[in-house]
This record gives C-alpha cells, structure tokens and sequence, in this order.
C-alpha cells in the first residue's frame, strides 16, 4: 500500500512541477488546483514523512485552497526541497 500511495504522491508531484519556471506566472489557478491534488493525496494516504516535513496544518490550508501569497509560496518552496531531495 505504502508503495502505491507513494507512487500517486510523486506522480501528483510531477504534475505540479510542471507549473514551475518561466511560465508559471499566469497558471495561479491551475498550480493551485494541482497543489491541492497533491495535498490532498498526502493527507488521504495518512504519508506521515510528508506530512511530518511539510506539516498537517500547512497541507490542511493547501487543500482547502486557503493559502495565498507569500505562504503559499513557502509552502512550495517547502513541497520543491522535499520531492526534489528524496
């Protein structure tokens, strides 16, 4: 179980990094929505590593599309160091 769940959190990932980089300025919307997947994907599938490094609290808010800005940002940047140093 724990392999699958964590195949569908990376592909998740995948689907969010896309988002990154030069174009990223005007898909607010779409990288939010994939945000939320991932979050959601995390929190359902109970992955205590993710959610011990990026926080209950923090997923809860991106899933429920409560964060904005510059915590959003954090956030992120929280999801990138995590995923991309596995």
């Amino acid at each position: 179980m724990k392999h699958m769940s964590d195949e569908s959190i990376r592909n998740a990932w995948h689907e969010l990094e896309k988002y990154f980089g030069p174009d990223y300025y005007g898909r607010n919307t779409a990288l939010k929505n994939k945000a939320q997947i991932y979050a959601n994907l995390v929190l359902e599938t109970n992955d205590i590593d993710r959610i011990k490094e990026l926080g209950k609290r923090h997923l809860k808010l991106v899933a429920d599309k409560l964060l904005d800005g510059e915590q959003f940002s954090k956030f992120l940047n929280h999801v990138i160091r995590y995923e991309r140093f596995l």
